[in-house]
């Protein structure tokens, strides 16, 4: 299963429809944001993907009720932290780092420090 995780696309509608042809053409089979597109408008962009979809609410996306009425037509969006299972795979997202490890997690994503990194603790 290939999985495509973004997150902190604050507004930017022209990086989100390169991040969503980028997941399209390469038949990525889920995305996960980590939160914080900040307008509902930015979130509506990711019904054109060709796959699941799942997120997470960052510290600015202030419309939450907005934001999830148009992501449940093609997705869902969850409070932090959220933990869920795809693939024989736990899985943890949340927007900002949670300061702790869930070893019952298999993969822990976050946003918000806008640094890419990849650490490896446990299994």
């Amino acid at each position: 299963m290939l999985i495509g995780i973004l997150s902190d696309s604050h507004n930017d509608s022209l990086a989100i429809d390169k991040a969503i042809d980028f997941f399209n053409l390469r038949g990525v089979s889920l995305v996960l944001h980590c939160g914080d597109f900040s307008l509902t408008r930015n979130a509506k962009q990711f019904e054109k993907l060709k796959c699941g979809f799942i997120a997470v609410f960052g510290n600015n996306d202030f419309d939450r009720v907005g934001m999830e009425n148009i992501i449940s037509v093609f997705g869902s969006i969850n409070v932090e932290p959220y933990k869920f299972k795809t693939a024989g795979k736990i899985i943890v997202m949340s927007h900002r780092p949670l300061g702790f490890i869930d070893h019952e997690a298999d993969y822990m994503f976050y946003g918000h420090t806008h640094k890419a990194m990849i650490d490896k603790a446990g299994r």
